[in-house]
């Protein structure tokens, strides 16, 4: 025998309990016993207690069906709707062999099967980010890290410059993510500002959205005369004599491989590019995510994503790649449509477990509230008569659905204003009536206000809304820019829910952590950056619905429900041990005892599991 596997069981404790008090009411009522006597039989008492909360029970190595991993004694929330609690699991290669009981794990433990006692801890589905940007953006922190998202005005916004100029100056350009229109200097992000900062080498800047960029007045001139077509895709602002402002109103196009030589993107910057891709993948294990959706890449990075594949950057995760297409793509329907018939036969040539691609593409109706590109069915609060402006026609929006429906491939559209989630909405009933599509799992990103007409229609039609929590606690641009009322359909996950459609959760990092903890307290609780939960609080959802979201849901919205996302026998062994319970986080307890900001709740996972591997263990983590 050589394993002890220890069985709880609450119930047996509270009947030794009561077993226990009625000997110690026994002994306190006679008078006979002297004092030393009586705290004598307490101390036995309580010794009893002790053996018998603690009761054991010895297996023998001699399992029929050894596994090579077992875990006991946890509190594993399966994301399976058949059944929904476990005490134990099992592992056999990558795979699942058994989810069930702790009393009936025992034919699974073989001479050589490793035990993890669970402790009580709470195990979990690998957490599937539904929508982020872990590799495109990932890389591109090494030139543009996420340094300005802590600035709190324009002055730490040019310290920051600063130092970044000091320390980098020898990359090809300064760049930073993270800034704030209501920090710039007369609100509108005008390149003569940044000069005053930074004047003698290109400067580029990525707003916390991801949708606004800014440039210097160098930058500026070295990528509108490097590549003037994409450079026009970035939506660049002009006065009224036609110069370039500098700002940029749709960066979600910027790829710096489009303005700067081989020279300068060297193979040293390429080696930081790639080392900055593995942090942002291990970022995302540290906080039990073993999942992830790329939401956007472009045809120039899929080399680096291959060289990085081979140097084993994907071994221990698992990605799905959407491609990025332009409306400007338009310009040429035949090319568009040869690149997306190649793009489609990635998925037989190179995809497999860890890297899925040619499946899913990217688009953008609108862009968003903090520059007021979102497109709406009614003016801006803060703008009188203007509604926003879409990406995308109505016919043509139809045309690329319909095209890409046709083949086979999913369409992921950004859409954040009602008026453009109706587009979208419309876009994806054309293209599945086109051509009598079953099973297209078409996806709305962001889906922040939809109109209620909309909430009803996308459950019909099974359009994913893919959502992230972390957003609905927003900044005072979204409140000055919708208003109060129409905040009351600010993210309506549960009336989503109810009326059919299919939410997936993500972060949507780099604009938010991979951490789903922020993103399950606000999904249960809605606070808002006020500290009030006055937007839609009828829309709040429970944490184990908020983690379905995170988990099999979002796999399904990946097409992946059947490999990930759930803990059931044959599939993928990804999953998650916490020192943290996720399902307690709504609690009244846990928000009085844990500081709830940026930062705090960044080690709750003791061990993430990918393919029965422990690709991630905290140090101190008792296993």
């Amino acid at each position: 025998m050589n394993h002890i596997l220890r069985r709880r069981s609450n119930q047996n404790s509270i009947i030794h309990f009561i077993f226990i008090k009625k000997i110690l009411l026994i002994i306190c009522h006679s008078n006979k016993l002297k004092l030393q006597t009586i705290i004598f039989s307490l101390l036995i008492c309580l010794n009893l207690l002790a053996v018998l909360s603690c009761s054991s029970r010895a297996y023998e190595r001699t399992g029929s069906k050894p596994a090579d991993l077992v875990i006991i004694n946890a509190e594993i929330f399966t994301s399976n709707s058949k059944m929904s609690e476990a005490e134990a699991m099992a592992v056999k290669g990558e795979r699942i062999s058994f989810v069930g009981k702790n009393d009936d794990v025992t034919d699974y433990i073989g001479k050589n099967t490793r035990i993890i006692d669970a402790d009580g801890r709470r195990v979990t589905p690998g957490f599937v980010d539904s929508h982020c940007h872990v590799l495109w953006v990932g890389g591109m922190l090494s030139l543009m890290p996420a340094n300005l998202f802590g600035c709190k005005n324009w002055a730490d916004m040019k310290k920051t410059l600063q130092q970044s100029y000091k320390e980098r100056s020898h990359l090809p350009f300064i760049g930073g993510i993270g800034w704030k229109m209501e920090y710039v200097p007369g609100g509108i992000p005008k390149k003569e500002i940044l000069d005053e900062v930074i004047k003698d080498k290109p400067v580029i800047l990525m707003a916390y959205s991801g949708q606004s960029g800014w440039m210097n007045s160098i930058a500026v001139e070295k990528c509108s005369s490097a590549n003037p077509e994409a450079f026009e895709e970035m939506g660049p602002v002009k006065d009224s004599e036609g110069r370039f402002t500098g700002e940029l109103l749709r960066f979600v196009s910027f790829n710096f491989l489009d303005y700067f030589t081989n020279e300068e993107i060297d193979e040293k910057v390429q080696k930081l590019y790639l080392d900055a891709m593995n942090e942002a993948v291990q970022s995302a294990l540290v906080s039990g995510v073993t999942t992830l959706q790329d939401a956007q890449i472009n045809k120039r990075f899929i080399p680096y994503l291959f060289r990085f594949k081979k140097l084993g950057g994907l071994d221990n995760v698992r990605i799905r790649c959407a491609y990025y297409v332009p409306p400007e793509r338009l310009k040429d329907k035949t090319k568009l449509l040869t690149d997306l018939k190649e793009w489609r036969k990635l998925d037989d040539e190179i995809s497999d477990k860890n890297l899925k691609l040619g499946r899913s593409i990217k688009l953008y109706i609108d862009g968003t509230e903090d520059n007021l590109t979102c497109f709406m069915l009614e003016p801006f609060s803060n703008r009188p008569g203007y509604y926003g402006h879409p990406v995308w026609t109505q016919d043509d929006f139809n045309w690329i659905s319909a095209t890409a429906d046709k083949l086979g491939i999913q369409v992921m559209t950004h859409a954040v204003g009602d008026a453009g989630i109706r587009r979208v909405v419309n876009g994806y009933e054309y293209a599945m009536t086109q051509n009598n599509s079953k099973d297209s799992r078409h996806r709305i990103e962001h889906n922040n206000l939809p109109h209620p007409d909309e909430v009803k229609r996308m459950g019909k039609l099974n359009i994913v809304a893919s959502m992230q929590p972390t957003h609905m606690y927003a900044d005072v641009m979204v409140d000055s820019a919708f208003g109060f009322k129409r905040l009351q359909n600010w993210m309506p996950w549960k009336s989503l829910a109810d009326n059919g459609a299919r939410v997936a959760f993500g972060s949507d990092w780099c604009n938010s952590p991979f951490n789903p903890f922020y993103g399950l307290i606000i999904s249960a609780t809605r606070y808002n950056y006020k500290g009030d939960d006055d937007w839609a609080p009828e829309e709040k959802i429970s944490v184990e619905d908020a983690i379905r979201h995170w988990t099999i849901d979002a796999a399904y919205a990946l097409f992946m429900e059947n490999e990930v996302g759930s803990l059931e026998v044959g599939k993928f062994a990804d999953f998650v041990m916490f020192n943290k319970d996720p399902l307690e986080v709504s609690s009244l307890w846990f928000l009085l005892t844990h500081e709830v900001d940026l930062g705090t709740l960044d080690d709750v996972v003791d061990i993430t599991v990918v393919g029965g591997k422990i690709v991630y263990q905290k140090k101190d983590a008792k296993l």
